[in-house]
Order: structure tokens, then C-alpha cells, then sequence
């Protein structure tokens, strides 16, 4: 059996190449060259563990407080230390990390490296996991998002991302007109909810909003959360801000909204994975 699971190693460590899993303004620059092993081990009758550093190169510009993040869309394979701690990468290095991951495989199926999915962040970003009990990922400060229960069916990597993407601007100045919104929000959150669509909806979403973002509003404002959403199919794909009410705190200078799975997409990232992008701003009168 040490030989089988020996073998397993070479296998797994032969086969990966890039594979990297993009959110909004995640780090796309940063790309995965391979898995170094560390240790392997024998857990049970059927899975084997492996610890592996990881190889990475930088495609981009310097970055700094670099995170990463690991997960499986396999059954075969599960995660089981997903965290991955980089730090600063400056600008076409390559490096192995000092941090590791882990993974668990049933030496009864095949590995598939395609079955691992890869999220790099840096700065403002915050990633828990969130298993089949439901749970809350915030990062303090801009928001707090609360899966319910049954939401997911096995453990997921889920992040809350404060971004400034061009691009999503853009959309969202040519499709928000009919709504007549004020200044909107200086950054959008983005939401990354892994490989698997959400089966329960009720998704709860708290947004922290700055005062010195409220004392620039004009009188008379409500301030209302807006969703992207994506229309046709992959040939013919359409974007759009949807409009849902919110519920805002003047004591905590908090904006709460309910959101549907529908907000939810993976038709806008290359990586498949489910991706919310969420904009605050105000809309004529108060409700």
C-alpha cells in the first residue's frame, strides 16, 4: 500500500499546472506552477493525506499581503487545510511558499487536478469556510454576509471582497439610469461563494456604510443596494444592476438587504465559480 500511495504523489504533483480561479478583482496575475510535496500520510482504509507547499510565479505587478485560498470540486478530493498564506510577491517572481495546504484523496477514484480551484486576494478581503450548517464571512468594516442553512452541501470557501473595478462602474453607470441614483458607493463587494450553485436562498447582507460617504448625500435620499445580474447565454450575455430595497440603521450607519441565489452567477469569471457584485446608492425619496 506505501507503494500505491507513492505512486499517487508522483501523479498528483505531475499533473498540476496553472490552475488558477479569478473573482472580480482578484489577483489574475498570479498563477500556480505546481505542488511541492511535503509529507503524505495513510488516514483510513481508502484516503491518503498529502501536504503540499506551493509553486507559484507572478505574472503582474508587486503585491502585498497576498492570501490564497483552496478548494475541490470533487468528491474524491477534499480540502482540508485551504489557507494559504504568500505575503508579498514582487513583480515576475516565482517563489515556493513557506506556508502549505492539504488535501485528502479516496485512492479509490482517479485525481484530477482540474478538481482544484484556486482564489489569490490581496488587501481588503476576508475568506472563511461555510459548511452545510450555514454560517457568516465578514470583513469588518465594509460587510457581513449570512448563508442559511442548506445553502451548501458540503463545505465552501466563501470571500467578501471590497474592490474598485473600472469595468463594473462602467455597467453600472449605463444600466442604473432608469432608477436616477445619486453618487453610488466608492468600491462594490464582491462575493465568492465557490463551485456549487446555493440552494438556499434568504442570503442576508449587511453593508457598513462610511459617514463621510452619508454626510456627501443630498437630503432626502434612501439608500438602496443594487445587484449585477447577467441576461442571454454565453454567446450573447448581457449585464445589469437590478435594483433591491434596502433597510438602512441610522444608528449603526448599517444597510441591510435580502438577497435571492439569482445574484449569485458564474458566467462572468473564467473559473466557473459563483460571484455576487454589489453596489450601494441612493435613489430619490425615502421610503
Amino acid at each position: 500500500m506505501r507503494v500505491e500511495t507513492q505512486r499517487f504523489w508522483l501523479s498528483a504533483v505531475g499533473s498540476v499546472a496553472v490552475l488558477l480561479a479569478g473573482i472580480g478583482t482578484a489577483l489574475a496575475d498570479i498563477v500556480v506552477d505546481g505542488l511541492v510535496p511535503v509529507s503524505s500520510s495513510r488516514v483510513s482504509r481508502f484516503e491518503s493525506q498529502f501536504v503540499y507547499q506551493v509553486r507559484l510565479r507572478n505574472d503582474g505587478n508587486r503585491q502585498t499581503d497576498v492570501a490564497g485560498t483552496l478548494s475541490s470540486t470533487s468528491a474524491a478530493t477534499s480540502v482540508v487545510d485551504s489557507s494559504l498564506d504568500v505575503g508579498t510577491i514582487e513583480a515576475g517572481e516565482s517563489l515556493i511558499t513557506r506556508d502549505t495546504v492539504t488535501i485528502r484523496q479516496d485512492r479509490r477514484r482517479a485525481f484530477d487536478p482540474a478538481a482544484l480551484q484556486w482564489v489569490f486576494l490581496s488587501g481588503s478581503a476576508s475568506i472563511a469556510e461555510i459548511g452545510p450548517a450555514g454560517g457568516t464571512v465578514e470583513l469588518e468594516g465594509v460587510a457581513a454576509v449570512t448563508f442559511p442553512a442548506g445553502s451548501f452541501l458540503q463545505p465552501t470557501t466563501v470571500s467578501v471582497v471590497r474592490a474598485t473595478d473600472p469595468q463594473v462602474g462602467s455597467i453600472f453607470d449605463e444600466t442604473s439610469v432608469l432608477f436616477r441614483v445619486g453618487p453610488r458607493l466608492e468600491y462594490e463587494v464582491l462575493i465568492n461563494a465557490g463551485p456549487q450553485p446555493i440552494l438556499s436562498s434568504d442570503i442576508q447582507l449587511e453593508l457598513a456604510i462610511p459617514q463621510s460617504y452619508l454626510d456627501s448625500l443630498p437630503g432626502g435620499s434612501s439608500l438602496d443596494v443594487f445587484a449585477l445580474l447577467t441576461s442571454g447565454n454565453a454567446q450573447d450575455q448581457y449585464d445589469y444592476f437590478e435594483l433591491f430595497p434596502g433597510e438602512f440603521d441610522s444608528s449603526t450607519n448599517v444597510l441591510s438587504v435580502t438577497l435571492p441565489t439569482q445574484v449569485f452567477a458564474n458566467t462572468r469569471n473564467a473559473s466557473g465559480l459563483y460571484e455576487a457584485t454589489i453596489v450601494v446608492a441612493p435613489t430619490p425619496g425615502v421610503r
